[in-house]
């Protein structure tokens, strides 16, 4: 992330996150870290707990604290010292704001990462509402926001009210990780990410009677706590007996051994 490590004071990054579970905001903030070290600056990692399959991918040289929780960040900050705190994701910009609130002007900038679109469609009315208001408290507490695509930019500038304290910066490539691939069939449609509301995988399970050959299955590779729910609608699905979907989830990445797997 150049506006991180183009700056000639930044020599210290802190950032944070609750475990290595799993999430994409957890894994891309491990690949920022990884090249954070290789430009020679010094990364620290407050996490709750470094249990996860994720803690296979911990950069050598990355410093890790463990507070007993997040809330404690503050304190953290104050005996470290960081010259700036690199906030991952939406999830825990909460985190930012305590961190803001606690250290006041004593606390070093914080640049935060726009994970999700700032409009989420598995929010109801009352949510979008909530979410928005949210949103746009975000430029009292965050010096900088970056985002992964310029549309996705436009949108949270406008929405954190950040316009001109926003940067669009993609997430660096994954690094390999030799591992053996599930078995798949010859032909499928391949869909990657975690099950949760808002990735919409209810969308493309119901598409998938309207193709033009049924009968290639689905593989999803990805975690989350929509599984058993994905499951279900896809068996609920009206198709015929030979077209089932086959659904295959990665326990922890598409290159990951673990997998389940239903029909």
């Amino acid at each position: 992330m150049s506006a991180l490590i183009g700056s000639p004071t930044a020599r210290h990054i802190m950032t944070y996150a609750e475990d290595l579970r799993g999430g994409g905001v957890e894994r891309a903030q491990l690949r920022l870290a990884r090249g954070w070290l290789a430009a020679g600056r010094r990364v620290t990692l407050a996490i709750e707990t470094i249990d996860g399959p994720l803690a296979a991918e911990l950069p050598d040289g990355l410093e890790i604290v463990a507070p007993s929780r997040l809330l404690a960040l503050p304190g953290v900050v104050r005996r470290l010292a960081p010259d700036i705190i690199f906030c991952p994701g939406n999830f825990y910009t909460g985190i930012a704001a305590w961190t803001r609130l606690r250290l006041g002007r004593h606390c070093p900038p914080i640049v935060a990462k726009m994970s999700n679109a700032p409009a989420r469609a598995d929010h109801s009315r009352a949510m979008h509402a909530a979410h928005q208001l949210w949103l746009a408290g975000h430029g009292r507490f965050l010096d900088h926001l970056v985002a992964m695509t310029p549309a996705t930019a436009d949108e949270a500038a406008r929405a954190t009210h950040m316009v001109g304290r926003t940067s669009v910066i993609p997430n660096p490539p994954a690094v390999p990780v030799p591992a053996a691939l599930p078995d798949l069939p010859p032909r499928y449609i391949l869909g990657v990410g975690r099950l949760e509301p808002q990735k919409r995988w209810d969308r493309l399970i119901a598409a998938l009677p309207l193709l033009a050959d049924p009968t290639v299955p689905l593989v999803i590779l990805g975690e989350g706590g929509c599984a058993a729910q994905s499951r279900r609608r896809s068996a609920r699905s009206v198709w015929p007996t030979a077209s089932c979907c086959s659904v295959t989830a990665a326990i922890r990445c598409p290159s990951w051994r673990a997998r389940t797997c239903w029909r």
